[in-house]
């Protein structure tokens, strides 16, 4: 159980951011230019047309640390900078505003530094994936299509068409060992939920599909399971204001959680107990609601776990071993 709950929050953590001048109008910061309200209240959501296409930039940064607290202390420190390029073009828009989205990483690249080793990659320059399989998780999607459906709030729904994906990953990550069906199945379901999801999900922000103006409000709330706990997650979103200049809102975020389950457990001899993690976030949002795409966000999440594990050693000795993790996830995109 000792390894199963720290491959748990291993996972968890990998998985959930004047000078002045004599012209005043050619010097106003971002909160200046987005503090008018609209004489028409404007609805936010998502309305494409069939062959429509654009293009993002995703950049995610991580900064994780980690100590673990034994006979000795072992502290780690990872820094993490994945960049993504991507393409999309709407092929299908059905009655009720669900829409069909292809979508193709065109370029990946990743520096990722933990205790000072350093390891790069740029596909644009070695577009190969090679025999590294610590980063084959970024590389897999590269020019391999896939798409997503999402409803009109934004909210990714379905991810499908990824036998390319998936097979590259086998391919490379098992060495051409072969899967049984059900084994192909839930490498499929992980890269599904755990890769590709997210990345699309970062491009389309939760719209409340309403009329809104300055000061509005909506929130969106769902669960999430971190190691061995339960997550109650609350986003509350606030009109900032809008530029009329180019038909764009501020979107402000502030997330929330709450932790359920279980914080002692004993198994074979062992007590554990766990620190309830401490979650929170907040984000921007500049949204083109003329065209329904985001010009620009940023995000940022933090969370802190820690837990302690206490049983005899092979001599009867009490053996106490103590792990505090921190992360904090940046995630910025750009319209380009």
């Amino acid at each position: 159980m000792k390894k199963y709950l720290l491959i748990l929050i291993l996972i968890a953590i990998a998985a959930c951011s004047s000078n002045e001048s004599e012209s005043k109008s050619e010097n106003k910061d971002s909160n200046e230019v987005y503090t008018e309200a609209v004489e028409q209240p404007v609805i936010l959501s998502y309305s494409y047309t069939k062959g429509q296409k654009f293009s993002y930039r995703l950049t995610t940064i991580s900064e994780t640390k980690q100590q673990i607290v034994a006979d000795t202390t072992i502290a780690t420190e990872m820094d993490q900078t994945v960049k993504y390029e991507l393409g999309l073009t709407v092929d299908n828009v059905d009655s009720l505003g669900n829409t069909e989205i292809s979508m193709v990483v065109n370029s990946v690249s990743l520096k990722s530094s933990m205790n000072g080793e350093v390891i790069e990659y740029d596909s644009k320059k070695s577009p190969e994936i090679g025999n590294d399989n610590s980063i084959i998780d970024y590389r897999v999607m590269l020019n391999k299509p896939f798409q997503i459906k999402i409803n009109n709030t934004g909210e990714v729904t379905d991810v499908s068409n990824v036998t390319s994906i998936v097979n590259k990953f086998i391919d490379h990550q098992f060495q051409g060992q072969p899967l049984k069906p059900e084994q192909k199945k839930e490498v499929e379901e992980r890269l599904k939920t755990g890769m590709i999801m997210p990345v699309a999900q970062q491009l389309f922000k939760v719209m409340p599909n309403k009329e809104v103006n300055k000061d509005s409000t909506w929130t969106r709330s769902y669960k999430s399971p971190f190691a061995v706990f339960e997550i109650d997650n609350n986003i509350t979103f606030k009109v900032a204001g809008f530029n009329k200049d180019n038909n764009s809102v501020k979107i402000d975020m502030n997330l929330t959680s709450v932790s359920s389950g279980q914080t002692e457990a004993t198994e074979n001899g062992v007590n554990y107990k766990f620190q309830k993690p401490v979650i929170n976030g907040k984000g921007t949002i500049d949204f083109d609601y003329e065209n329904c795409l985001i010009n620009k966000s940023e995000t940022e999440t933090n969370i802190s776990i820690s837990l302690s594990m206490e049983g005899k050693t092979s001599d009867n000795q009490t053996s106490i071993v103590t792990r505090k993790d921190s992360t904090k996830n940046i995630n910025i995109v750009e319209r380009i």
